[in-house]
């Protein structure tokens, strides 16, 4: 792998400790230097050998890397961007992991130099655990891995970004940045909105948490994610999270109609929503996009 020689992980939790491991294990060569604002995950992820070099000050992190990785929650973003851009080398590349793009281009107009490229990511992979302990070298192999072009956004960085996502055994989708929240307040930010809900829901039923099985835990699994990311995450996508609110709100209203009055069409939904399953299911096995 010889796309980039020197590499900067901001942010060595989850996502950054698995991005470093993954490269380490595709056999990238260069040196990684990691930069965390919490020291003990710093010395953890060197320790699980996902970075090679600690760094307490983002802008020497950076003076060197080629490619530097944002892999902090959406609310640091502007502070990260702001902070390491009269750092960043000319004809650096700059990728994120945030699972929130809407807001992004506005921070790169403020900050971002023009001799440096900017590629949106997020990989569709992760875990309800958190933290550097929790990092994989092969949590992105398989899953799809969303690349937003912005108008820092250079053909060359493109294609060299692509190069290192399929290098990791991860399938790179180019979407438009609004597009993607779309598509991530459906699939990712609704679902663990509702386990959270779900959660609540039933936590004030007497007795009923302590006969839960296997189906409580599948359905709120992920219930168990990090409060304050997922807080930050909602509220930088408000507008779509909303948005699949409102749709959800009426799809359960016309099903709740329909189990009042005992209508036959309910059974019909049921079947449908099973086939669609199904086939959902079959389609991220054939397409490694899960």
């Amino acid at each position: 792998m010889n796309l980039f020689s020197s590499v900067c992980i901001v942010g060595t939790g989850l996502m950054g400790g698995s991005l470093g491991l993954a490269l380490k294990k595709e056999g990238f060569k260069g040196a990684i230097t990691g930069f965390d604002t919490c020291n003990k995950s710093l010395q953890k992820a060197r320790a699980l050998g996902a970075i090679d070099e600690e760094s307490g000050d983002l802008k020497l992190a950076v003076e060197k890397a080629e490619l530097l990785v944002i892999a902090v929650p959406p609310g640091q973003f502007e502070k990260v961007i702001k902070t390491s851009a009269c750092s960043l080398q000319q004809g650096a590349v700059v990728l994120d992991l945030l699972s929130v793009k809407g807001f992004i281009g506005e921070m790169l107009k403020k900050h971002l130099p023009q001799a440096v490229d900017f590629v949106g990511g997020h990989p569709m992979a992760g875990s309800e655990q958190k933290g550097v302990e929790a990092a994989r070298s092969d949590l992105f192999e398989g899953n799809c891995f969303f690349l937003t072009p912005f108008k820092s956004t250079g053909a060359e960085a493109m294609l060299k970004i692509q190069a290192l996502i399929r290098s990791l055994k991860a399938k790179p989708v180019i979407i438009n940045p609004c597009d993607h929240d779309k598509v991530v307040s459906s699939l990712s930010h609704l679902p663990q909105f509702l386990a959270y809900v779900l959660v609540k829901v039933l936590s004030e039923e007497q007795d009923i948490p302590e006969f839960a099985g296997q189906g409580f835990r599948d359905m709120t699994r992920i219930a168990s994610g990090d409060p304050d990311l997922w807080m930050d995450i909602f509220k930088h996508n408000q507008k779509e999270l909303l948005s699949a609110l409102g749709r959800l709100e009426k799809e359960l209203g016309y099903w709740k109609e329909l189990l009042k009055k005992k209508d036959p069409k309910l059974l019909d939904l049921l079947k449908e929503s099973q086939k669609t399953h199904t086939e959902m299911v079959k389609g991220d096995t054939e397409h490694a996009c899960g």
